[in-house]
C-alpha cells in the first residue's frame, strides 16, 4: 500500500464467526500501515479488543436475531423479525453515510451487513453465502437469492470467503452470475503448530445465538460430568472471565484467540458447531471434529451434511446427542485429508487496495 488508508470494518452480529474471521484482515491491514476502525456491537468489540488492545471501536447496534427452541419454528420466528432486520439495514446505511463523511473513510469492508455500503467510497461485501439455503421451497429459495443479490450489487466488490476450485462451503459459495465477486480463500486467525501430545480428552466449543447455545451447553455438561475424561467446555461468551470446575469438566466463558488455538491443537477430540468460521479454523489447523449444526439454521445443517459427506468432519444432530457414542464413532471415522489450500490468498486481494 502506497499511502495510509483509513478503513472501516463492520461484522454482522449473527454469532461471533463474522467477527473472528475479520481478525486476519484487520491484522494484515494494520501491518501494512492502514488505520482500521471497527463498527460493531459490544460482544464483537470485546472480542476484537482482546486481539487489538489499541484499536478504535465504534458501537453500532446489530440485527439482534433470536432463535426458537424448536427447529421447525425457526423460519416463522425469522419471518416475524424481518421488519426489525430491514429497519436495522436502513439505519446502518444512513449512519454510514454520515460516518464516512465525518471520518474521511477510504474503504468500507462489511461482513454480511447489507446496509454498510457507500456511494462515496469503495465498499466491499464479505460473505461465504451467495446461495442461501431455503430447503422448504424452490420458489422461496429463488426469492431469497434475488434479495441477497439485490443488496450485494450495491457494493463495489464482493469478496467470497472460499476457493474457486475446491470449495469449503460447497454450493453456499457458488458464484453464478455476479461479476463483482472474487474468491479470497480461508480467513482463519490461527496458525498450525507441531503437536506431540494432548492436554484434553475432549474440548467443546460453543457459539451462536440463543437459546440453542444454552441448550447444547446443558446437554454437553450433563453428559460429560463423571466421565473418565478430561473435558474443557468453552461457552463462547466474550467479555466474561468466570470459570469453574464441575467434577472432571472445566468450564470457561471465553478464551482469547491464542489460547483457543493452543487448546484446539491439544484436544484429542473436538465438539463444536458447524459454523463456517469454525470450519475454516479447523481446516487451517488440520483438525477434524465432531460438528453439531444449530437446529433449524439451514446454513449449518447444509455444511454439516456437506462436510460429513466429504469426510472432512463428522456431523451429528443436537437432538438426542450421545457424547460417549459420538466419541466412539469419531475414533473409528475414516476422515479424508484436506486439500493443500492457499491460506495467504486474502493478502494478495488486500494488497490491491
Amino acid at each position: 500500500m502506497n499511502k495510509a488508508l483509513k478503513i472501516l470494518i463492520s461484522p454482522l452480529d449473527w454469532g461471533l464467526g463474522h467477527t473472528t474471521r475479520c481478525i486476519p484482515i484487520i491484522a494484515y491491514l494494520r501491518e501494512q500501515g492502514a488505520e482500521v476502525i471497527i463498527a460493531a456491537n459490544d460482544r464483537s468489540i470485546n472480542l476484537l479488543r482482546e486481539e487489538f488492545s489499541d484499536i478504535r471501536c465504534v458501537s453500532l447496534r446489530g440485527y439482534e436475531i433470536t432463535y426458537s427452541k424448536h427447529s421447525w419454528a425457526l423460519p416463522i420466528k425469522l419471518f416475524f423479525q424481518l421488519p426489525k432486520i430491514i429497519n436495522r439495514i436502513i439505519g446502518e446505511h444512513y449512519w454510514l453515510k454520515k460516518f464516512v463523511k465525518l471520518e474521511e473513510i477510504d474503504f468500507v469492508i462489511s461482513d454480511n451487513r447489507y446496509g454498510m455500503y457507500s456511494t462515496k467510497v469503495p465498499s466491499i461485501f464479505l460473505t461465504h453465502q451467495l446461495q442461501i439455503q431455503v430447503p422448504q421451497s424452490k420458489i422461496l429459495f429463488k426469492i431469497v437469492r434475488a434479495i441477497n443479490f439485490f443488496f450485494i450489487k450495491k457494493f463495489a466488490q464482493c469478496w467470497i470467503v472460499d476457493y474457486l476450485d475446491i470449495r469449503m462451503a460447497g454450493v453456499l459459495s457458488e458464484n453464478t452470475n455476479l461479476s463483482i465477486c472474487q474468491y479470497i480463500g480461508n480467513l482463519s486467525r490461527f496458525e498450525k503448530q507441531k503437536v506431540t501430545s494432548y492436554t484434553w480428552d475432549l474440548v467443546c466449543i460453543l457459539s451462536g445465538p440463543e437459546p440453542q447455545r444454552t441448550l447444547l451447553e446443558k446437554a454437553l455438561i450433563n453428559q460429560t460430568k463423571g466421565l473418565l475424561l478430561k473435558v474443557l467446555i468453552v461457552r463462547g461468551l466474550p467479555g466474561e472471565t468466570e470459570q469453574h470446575l464441575e467434577s472432571n469438566v472445566e468450564i470457561v466463558n471465553h478464551v482469547p484467540s491464542y489460547d483457543l488455538e493452543i487448546i484446539l491443537q491439544h484436544a484429542k477430540v473436538i465438539i463444536t458447531r458447524s459454523g463456517y468460521s469454525t470450519v475454516m479454523d479447523l481446516i487451517k489447523l488440520n483438525r477434524h471434529a465432531i460438528i453439531i449444526p444449530t437446529p433449524g439454521q439451514t446454513e449449518q445443517e447444509y455444511l454439516g451434511k456437506y462436510l460429513h459427506d466429504k469426510k472432512w468432519m463428522m456431523a451429528v444432530h443436537q437432538d438426542g446427542i450421545n457424547v460417549t457414542n459420538a466419541i466412539k464413532e469419531f475414533e473409528q471415522f475414516a476422515f479424508d485429508a484436506y486439500p493443500n489450500f492457499n491460506f495467504e490468498l486474502f493478502k494478495s486481494v488486500l494488497d490491491k487496495l
